[in-house]
């Protein structure tokens, strides 16, 4: 408390182990700032990273909610399961659920299942099996089994959170660097889409050489069809959410570092999110390939 413009002393030290090891105490000066104006956007959002606990003390987690809201904060991303969001939600305030799915992981119950068909499991660059990665092409043509283990999860985890809104974080490579899949399958569902002749030559220095660009394409084409399996997941939970996408900001390096290219995106989203560091060029490129979609940008 205090009028804004006093300045005190602040004492502070760290501990660890239990108070067994403390360090030593230093004073600084801490000053009362002016009252927060306590207006939020009617349109935008300002939504932070917010997890799990951060706070030891309840009366510290209602004061940094309290904050939140008189600074204009109205949605978190991350989870509702902390001490700070459940003052907020009767303001209005609306959560993200951070999707915890890896793009292409196989779920935990299907890798028994995997393990005995290497043929369902994505190949590296080098040729060697992933032994945790599904093979994309596979999945999304054959892979029911473990698209409804990672379904039977997502509508309740969003239902039973309260969530407004799920956002899927993809920062997969696709070429840079290279990652997977190599297999059969792939390289003749690739040749087909790009409309290679039989008889070119098609392997990992041909991809990473001539083909680069539209094995990047490819991928990012997948990655987009996975997106739209999620969304339409989230639309049969019990009360469906907004579904959105993490990534960088449009770019060829987006997709060749992120596996993400907006413009493939954009049909299977609500909203969009990138950051960070974008400039006014590459927040004008992802605007114009996301379309209609919403868009929020991040700052570190």
């Amino acid at each position: 408390t205090g009028t804004a413009g006093d300045e005190g002393p602040l004492r502070v030290y760290a501990s660890a182990l239990g108070g067994s090891l403390i360090s030593w105490p230093r004073t600084g000066r801490v000053g009362t700032l002016p009252p927060l104006r306590d207006v939020r956007p009617r349109r935008a959002r300002i939504a932070p990273c917010y997890y799990g606990a951060r706070f030891s003390n309840p009366l510290v987690e209602e004061a940094f909610a309290e904050n939140c809201y008189r600074s204009g904060i109205t949605w978190t991303y991350g989870k509702a399961s902390n001490g700070v969001v459940p003052h907020l939600t009767p303001r209005g305030h609306r959560v993200f659920l951070s999707i915890g799915w890896e793009p292409w992981s196989i779920p935990a119950g299907q890798r028994e299942y995997a393990a005995a068909h290497e043929e369902v499991r994505a190949v590296d660059f080098a040729g060697k099996s992933e032994a945790h990665i599904a093979c994309p092409t596979w999945l999304l043509s054959e892979g029911e089994a473990m698209l409804a283990e990672v379904e039977r999860g997502l509508p309740a985890a969003v239902s039973e959170g309260g969530y407004a809104g799920a956002n899927w974080d993809v920062e997969q490579p696709v070429v840079d660097p290279p990652t997977f899949c190599i297999c059969p399958r792939c390289l003749a569902a690739f040749r087909a889409w790009s409309g290679l002749a039989a008889d070119a030559r098609l392997d990992a220095e041909a991809i990473l050489g001539a083909h680069r660009a539209a094995w990047t394409d490819f991928r990012c084409m997948e990655n987009a069809e996975l997106a739209g399996r999620l969304r339409a997941m989230l639309r049969k939970s019990p009360r469906p959410v907004e579904f959105s996408l993490y990534s960088g900001y449009q770019s060829q390096r987006t997709r060749e570092h992120y596996g993400v290219d907006w413009a493939r995106m954009a049909p299977h989203l609500d909203f969009a999110i990138a950051g960070y560091g974008g400039g006014a060029t590459s927040i004008a490129d992802t605007l114009a390939a996301l379309g209609e979609v919403p868009f929020m940008g991040g700052e570190m």
